[in-house]
This record gives C-alpha cells, sequence and structure tokens, in this order.
C-alpha cells in the first residue's frame, strides 16, 4: 500500500498497490475439490489483485456494505486459511453451493459470492443464502 503525505489536517490518503503476483489460492482448490468446484474466478481476481486497507461503500439492498481486502501478506494468508476453513465446514454442513465472503454489513449478515454460479447474495453466517442482490461481481461493485 502506498501512502501520500498527510493533508493539512492530518489525514493520509492511501491508494492500492497492484500484486507482483497472483497469490496461492491452491489450499482452498483443494477444499473445493472434495464438491467437484473450482475457485470462481471472480473470488481471485477480488483477493488476488491489490494490497489494500478495507474499503467503505454505500449501502447495497439496504445493508452497508464494507468490502474485504487484503492489506499485507499476513492478511493474505489468513484469508487464504480461513477460506479453506469455510469450504470444508460448508461442505460438512451440506449448506448446498459454497459461498464465500466478499463483503461485511456489520452484523451476521454477509455479501457473498456464490461459487458456482459468481452471484452475489446476502447469507447470515452459517445458513443458507438469503437473496441474490446482483448477478455478478462486477455489477455488485458497479451499484456501490
Amino acid at each position: 500500500m502506498r501512502f501520500e503525505e498527510p493533508t493539512e489536517d492530518g489525514m493520509i490518503r492511501w491508494k492500492p498497490v497492484a500484486m507482483a503476483q497472483t497469490p496461492d489460492f491452491s489450499e482452498v482448490e483443494s477444499a473445493l475439490a472434495v464438491s467437484d468446484q473450482t475457485l470462481h474466478p471472480d473470488l481471485i481476481t477480488l483477493y488476488g489483485s491489490y494490497w489494500c486497507g478495507d474499503l467503505e461503500g454505500d449501502e447495497h439492498s439496504g445493508e452497508p456494505v464494507s468490502l474485504v481486502t487484503v492489506f499485507n501478506e499476513q492478511g493474505l494468508r489468513d484469508l487464504v486459511d480461513s477460506l479453506a476453513v469455510a469450504v470444508r465446514r460448508q461442505v460438512e454442513d451440506g449448506l448446498g453451493d459454497i459461498t464465500f465472503p466478499v463483503a461485511a454489513t456489520g452484523s451476521d449478515v454477509f455479501f457473498v459470492l456464490d461459487n458456482a454460479t459468481g452471484r452475489i447474495l446476502l447469507q447470515e453466517a452459517g445458513y443458507p443464502p438469503q437473496k441474490v442482490v446482483a448477478p455478478s461481481l462486477t455489477q455488485f461493485l458497479a451499484e456501490l
């Protein structure tokens, strides 16, 4: 992440920095193999393109949006580990389609990417998705 000089009021602006190479998501891919799926390319693009801090967006579907991002190498390792654990848990619990969080709302409800279709859904942690809010991650981000 790059930082600019402080503004007159002491604020420091940051800019996302492109990752030099696509991160290794093989741990998540291995967990998905149990369900005969591969990792949706939109998720790789979201988490494997830029280093940056969390991004607060406008509301979407009546919920506040805080886009999940990767700040540094440790954050990336933690994210990959948690995504792999989430896949295993979803398979064990028989929740149906595998979903991955892409944005928090400040509650137990998350915006998730449906790994099979790429649609963005609202989902409460530990429960099946509630509703489709965008046909793709690209559309979801454009609507923010």
